[in-house]
């Protein structure tokens, strides 16, 4: 049993109790000294009654559970792009978008400069543009920049005004702003006269496997001003980590991405980590090794999801082979001719447009 007295102060060194009020030294209240000791007598005795006796085995020692051995942390791949991008609902995407999936239609024309200075601030021209004649877009869908850097598939009419020659058909990279131009027109670097109609398409760039380039402007690490070339698309967005945070680079009007006074409390470390969004939402991660104007930096990574090209396609449609048939039939037709516009304009005027 538990011997109460032990409640109190407790027996004298040779186990003489009186149990007398009058002795406080015997029987002073003394449970917070003893209570973890009366406690655990207290437990036995419910555990193990009179007349039982704890077996050596009555609690088998548990066997010990494995530790679930930890997943290793992925180490961050170069793209931390979602398998399904979803393309950003913007003003811009969107209509961006629709240039990859609808036909766009305009005046072809030609004007004459210097590939250095264009409002795209893109040279040299990259594997994206290269062996390709370059464009300037008409302001409607230049889109503060957001076209610089995208591939066109041309196709012309055969119809217009002028010497010519007629712009030929094939892809074409867009390097510059033609301002007077109207929606649907492109300014061909090149020399030529007249005003052509065309038909064309936003297409994915050949980029045959390159990856990104990446160039500065007037950048220190206080100050960014960052530009993406050889892009497969367009680019959406870019931004830099700053140390705890990313930090969105707005897109200035010339094609490149630049923090504000505010965005950078610290100055950048390096290697310098961007983020990288496409117009179809594919967001990919890279780095730059040092913050130089003099010098361009390859990338690591590349886009790789497409808009869809819609139904319609920049170049008429040659028509179908017809089935052959158990009776004689004529000659397929040929192929109808796009159809000419009513009337050329008479306003357009026959000299080189400039942009």
């Amino acid at each position: 049993g538990i011997n109460a007295e032990y409640m109190g102060g407790g027996p004298t060194s040779d186990t003489d109790y009186k149990d007398d009020r009058r002795d406080y030294v015997l029987n002073e209240v003394a449970t917070d000294y003893n209570a973890g000791w009366s406690g655990a007598l207290a437990a036995m005795s419910t555990c193990f009654p009179p007349g039982s006796s704890p077996s050596p085995s009555s609690s088998a020692s548990p066997s010990p559970s494995p530790s679930p051995s930890p997943s290793p942390s992925p180490s961050p791949s170069p793209s931390a792009s979602p398998s399904n991008p979803t393309p950003p609902t913007t003003p811009a995407v969107t209509s961006i978008l629709s240039m990859f999936s609808t036909t766009q239609n305009g005046d072809g024309t030609y004007y004459s400069g210097d590939p250095k200075t264009t409002a795209c601030s893109i040279y040299p021209i990259p594997t994206a543009g290269l062996n390709v004649p370059t464009i300037a877009m008409n302001s409607p869908q230049w889109l503060g920049s957001a076209v610089c850097g995208m591939c066109i598939q041309v196709s012309p009419t055969g119809t217009g005004l002028g010497a010519g020659p007629q712009p030929a058909a094939g892809i074409y990279y867009v390097t510059d702003l033609c301002p007077e131009c109207s929606k649907g027109d492109i300014d061909i670097l090149r020399t030529g006269d007249g005003r052509w109609k065309v038909n064309w398409k936003a297409v994915p760039c050949s980029i045959a496997g390159t990856k990104f380039i990446y160039a500065f402007q007037g950048s220190n690490p206080w100050y960014l001003k960052i530009q993406v070339r050889n892009h497969l698309i367009p680019v959406y967005s870019l931004e830099v980590y700053d140390g705890s945070k990313w930090v969105s680079l707005p897109r200035t009007t010339d094609n490149f991405f630049q923090s504000s006074g505010t965005q950078l409390i610290t100055p950048v470390t390096l290697p310098l980590k961007i983020r990288i969004t496409s117009i179809m939402g594919e967001v990919l991660e890279d780095t730059i090794a040092a913050v130089d104007n003099s010098r361009t930096f390859d990338g690591k990574v590349q886009f790789s999801s497409v808009p869809s090209s819609g139904s319609s396609t920049p170049s008429p449609s040659p028509s179908p082979t017809p089935s052959p048939s158990p009776s004689p039939s004529p000659s397929p037709s040929p192929s109808p001719s796009p159809s000419p516009s009513p009337s050329p304009s008479p306003s357009p005027s026959p000299s080189p447009s400039a942009s």
